[in-house]
């Protein structure tokens, strides 16, 4: 770890390459969910490459439906309301069978929930507050972290997780469906801390793990955040800005610019791998 005296030097002495990525490459690549959305939409090719036979018989169909059209006696605004009354149907039940088929429920809702975290990470409070946020930040023995917040307050590995069955609190205390969460935040903050140190911009205060827990079946937490294994676990529906920090980790502008440059930077060199994670990889 680097005192936070000779951070702040290095901020001001330090040539990094990614200090000069363009204000646009932060908003076109720095995106929630983007490895999510690579998922469903590979699934949702792959399946239609594999549904190939059913689409010849869809068009002998859609074809004999115009023909009876055309032979009904109706008016032609008739004809034509029943025409995209049933391409649309067909186009949607069509979607809604592949993305059934395709196995990517999960990574939909997914998507969501990453969305959801960085709607209020990203929002004017935040930003006017001095917090920055780098989304998906790509590791190819972890998956990705879904967002990296550095402000004022410290710097923290953040999970989103989006969950239809209920997770509740159980006698001792703990969310049983969260315990694999804890482990993936956990095992995020370090790999941050990792890139951080390689980059000579590690904090002394380190990096800590957070989880954030979307949808219908989210734990109802008194307060909206509870601490389990050293990890901060938010319900997300009353996540509003992020409460966190003290006055122990602060970190100036100059800090938290050059540590947010920095994971840019990596961000912007993982693409690639950021578009070869698989649909295996945790969410």
């Amino acid at each position: 770890m680097v005192h936070p005296g000779s951070l702040a030097r290095a901020c001001n002495t330090a040539t990094l390459r990614f200090a000069r990525v363009p204000a646009e490459d932060d908003f076109v690549r720095n995106r929630p969910a983007d490895r999510l959305r690579g998922e469903v939409f590979h699934a949702w090719m792959g399946t239609a490459a594999r549904s190939w036979p059913v689409f010849p018989v869809v068009a002998v169909v859609a074809v004999l439906y115009v023909l009876f059209l055309t032979l009904l006696p109706a008016p032609p605004w008739w004809s034509g309301f029943c025409a995209g009354l049933f391409f649309g149907a067909l186009s949607v039940a069509g979607m809604w069978l592949v993305h059934l088929h395709s196995g990517s429920h999960s990574a939909l809702f997914g998507t969501l929930g990453e969305q959801a975290t960085a709607d209020v990470l990203q929002s004017h409070r935040m930003k006017r507050s001095g917090w920055r946020l780098v989304n998906g930040l790509a590791f190819a023995d972890h998956g990705d972290v879904d967002h990296t917040l550095v402000g004022p307050g410290g710097i923290f590995a953040v999970e989103s997780k989006w969950t239809n069955q209920p997770w509740e609190f159980d006698s001792s205390g703990r969310i049983p469906g969260v315990e694999r969460a804890l482990v993936q935040a956990r095992l995020g903050a370090r790999k941050i801390t990792s890139t951080l140190r390689a980059h000579h911009v590690a904090p002394e205060s380190g990096v800590r793990p957070a989880i954030v827990i979307w949808g219908p079946g989210a734990p109802v937490i008194a307060g909206g955040l509870v601490e389990l294994d050293g990890v901060a676990v938010f319900e997300g529906r009353k996540l509003r800005s992020w409460p966190l920090g003290s006055e122990d980790t602060q970190l100036s502008p100059d800090v938290v610019e050059t540590v947010f440059r920095a994971l840019l930077g990596e961000l912007l060199s993982r693409q690639p791998l950021n578009l070869r994670q698989g649909v295996s990889t945790p969410a």
